[in-house]
């Protein structure tokens, strides 16, 4: 499993406070066995959207990209 991040997603999860990157990392290694991450839309025949819900009061859901290779890309913070 490979995430990849951007200096602005790590700025903005810093931000929060009430979740950092191994909350982020834990959640994403339970994928595709857990309940919390959903599966959204597939465009481009390999990538897929999913909604991943944390158990956090600030922050509710993280979109992400999951590329055919198994990345995962930060889309938004809701």
């Amino acid at each position: 499993m490979t995430i990849v991040l951007c200096n602005s997603f790590l700025k903005h999860l810093k931000k929060l406070g009430s979740v950092d990157l191994d909350d982020v990392k834990t959640l994403l290694r339970k994928y595709p066995d857990t309940r919390d991450i959903t599966y959204v839309d597939q465009f481009e025949s390999s990538t897929l959207v999913l909604k991943c819900y944390l158990p956090s009061k600030k922050v509710r859901a993280l979109v992400f990209l999951r590329t055919s290779q198994g990345n995962f890309i930060p889309v938004a913070v809701v």
